[in-house]
């Protein structure tokens, strides 16, 4: 499921993502002076690329400086003492947002590293957003994902259309835990 979601969110085939880790989610500090910072998902893929996944209910103040700290956090917490800067990888945030955060129709962001000239610098670290309360234009694999964060009801989950593997398998792993919750409210 996790593999489908991360081959949708970066327009790449599953094969492409083979496998992910989770990994523990708290940011190393360097100094006990220095701000703890807690991921909600940390990923690790096959090359080495790290991602933190997150999902933020309400907009709060300073939204974009806490971002930056924790793709900061996550991209130099890749060195120790003496090791080359050729061992750094690709880090990537990602937001999933039951709010606006921008005023346009794009509920997909991806913010690159690049000077004013739209001429690439570096694409060592990236940030993701999905607005989820925008609507939802064109098809591609992204919207079936949102359809599925979206769904409040099990007609909502069976609204959604698609030959999508990952999709399908999230589906009915939500079926399951909400039969399962049910069957524990009894």
């Amino acid at each position: 499921m996790r593999t489908g979601f991360i081959a949708a969110l970066l327009d790449l085939p599953p094969s492409e993502v083979q496998e992910t880790e989770v990994l523990p989610t708290e940011l190393p500090r360097g100094s006990e002076d220095e701000k703890l910072g807690i991921l909600d998902v940390f990923v690790k893929m096959m090359d080495g690329t790290q991602m933190n996944l997150e999902m933020q209910v309400h907009f709060f103040a300073f939204w974009d400086s806490r971002i930056l700290f924790y793709l900061s956090k996550m991209f130099s917490g890749q060195l120790h003492r003496g090791e080359s800067y050729d061992r750094l990888r690709k880090c990537i945030h990602v937001s999933i947002l039951d709010f606006n955060l921008s005023d346009g129709p794009e509920y997909h962001t991806v913010y690159l590293f690049r000077d004013k000239n739209g001429i690439p610098y570096s694409d060592m670290m990236e940030i993701h957003t999905l607005e989820l309360r925008k609507n939802l234009v064109g098809q591609n694999r992204m919207n079936d994902w949102i359809r599925l964060f979206n769904a409040e009801s099990e007609e909502d989950l069976d609204m959604i259309k698609t030959e999508n593997a990952g999709i399908l398998e999230a589906i009915r792993e939500v079926k399951v835990m909400s039969l399962s919750k049910r069957l524990r409210a009894h």
